[in-house]
């Protein structure tokens, strides 16, 4: 009898035992993740080209001349620091890694360094066009860094060009999901980084409002788009509705922002974008408050395995009621599990058996990722899409 009831109370912990191992092994991988993206993938700090990440670096050490840093992963980096902030806070994360940070502090200064970029990159954009005046207006231009991916001299030469639509889309994503995980009062330096994030979100957007939701170039400035026509109107019914998270209905100041628009169908037969392969719609979504737009997520994501998508809808709606949410959470754990312990990699023009070899795992639809995998450049990614989806699996998991 008592032999049974051993088993039984056995077979009852298997899941928690299970749970917990993966929890572990996968926190110790989130820890080295973030070590290498700090070590080799971005340089903390406040000058041109500082706080701002590098997308992927080669894996044979080789000099890139001109480097692009990336503005749509700043976005990602701003999502992971507030949710990794938002579980710290909690005391949630086991001590598992030498690299955990010691205290809270240290998030919150490199949160504030990357919010800093984005008034940089704004402030210095109109200069890199030749305008007279900087301007803080929400049109913001990149910059690029001169030289290896690895050199960490602080004297970078910087040049500019113009952000593109999946840039500000990307900025917009990461700065909602910053406001919805810091609590109020969240000081750093003497500023309240929550409503900082709040501001510029909402000057972006107001920026392209403003300009019918194109990225207009500064002072008459007329050069030729070589990457096409940079217009967010299809996007527009969305980033209205980002915009309403920000705030109350009776918000004088925001009316401009919410005007009615046509039917996203419309705009999305108008513009020939695709609907079922379109991450930065996914993005969108995800961060408002749209009613029944998990539905269109769904659609969107399922085909990709953008599986993050839906789980941060849920957690900005504070809904716990999809019955699907349950099988996304473990389906985001069998894909936490397959990333290796060395980080992302795509090498010698084979596709790698973990599945993630690729810039961004979601944003890139499944043949993207296929393309990507199969070029054969060696090239080691930075991690990001894993550590936010590390942060918002973990959210989930432990209820909190």
């Amino acid at each position: 009898m008592i032999r049974h009831l051993r088993t039984i109370l056995f077979v009852l912990c298997i899941p928690q035992l299970f749970y917990a191992q993966t929890k572990y092994l996968n926190q110790v991988k989130y820890w080295d993740y973030r070590h290498t993206f700090k070590s080799d993938f971005i340089e903390i700090g406040s000058q041109n080209g500082q706080s701002i990440p590098i997308a992927y670096r080669s894996l044979e050490d080789s000099i890139r001349e001109d480097t692009p840093l990336s503005s749509a992963d700043l976005g990602w980096y701003l999502a992971n620091l507030s949710t990794e902030y938002y579980i710290a806070s909690k005391r949630m994360y086991l001590p598992v890694s030498e690299h955990e940070p010691s205290d809270n502090v240290q998030v919150l200064i490199e949160l504030s360094k990357a919010l800093n970029v984005i008034d940089r990159l704004d402030l210095q954009a109109e200069k890199m066009f030749g305008c007279e005046l900087e301007q803080l207006n929400g049109f913001i231009a990149n910059e690029r860094r001169i030289g290896s991916t690895l050199d960490t001299s602080l004297h970078v030469k910087v040049r500019g060009m113009y952000a593109s639509a999946d840039q500000y889309i990307n900025l917009i994503f990461g700065l909602s999901l910053t406001y919805q995980f810091l609590p109020e009062g969240t000081i750093v330096k003497g500023v309240d980084l929550k409503a900082q994030a709040k501001e510029q979100s909402l000057r972006l957007i107001g920026f392209l409002s403003e300009n019918k939701w194109k990225i207009q170039l500064p002072c008459g400035t007329n050069k030729d788009d070589i990457y096409g026509v940079r217009n967010l109107r299809p996007y527009a019914p969305m980033l209205k509705d980002v915009a309403k998270t920000f705030t109350n209905k009776g918000d004088l100041k925001l009316n401009f922002l919410l005007r009615t628009s046509r039917s996203l169908s419309n705009l999305f037969r108008k513009s020939g974008k695709a609907l079922n392969d379109d991450g930065e719609l996914a993005m969108l979504l995800s961060v408002t408050r749209r009613e029944r737009a998990v539905k269109r997520i769904e659609k969107l994501t399922g085909e990709n395995r953008w599986i993050i998508y839906p789980m941060i809808y849920a957690l900005v709606n504070q809904s716990q009621t999809n019955s699907r949410l349950d099988s996304l959470i473990n389906q985001g754990e069998l894909l936490l599990n397959s990333t290796p312990v060395g980080g992302i990699y795509s090498s010698n023009g084979l596709r790698q058996a973990h599945g993630w070899s690729t810039a961004s795992y979601f944003k890139n639809s499944e043949l993207a990722r296929l393309s990507e995998t199969n070029s054969t450049e060696k090239v080691k990614f930075n991690g990001l899409d894993f550590l936010l989806l590390y942060n918002i699996w973990f959210i989930h998991r432990t209820g909190i």
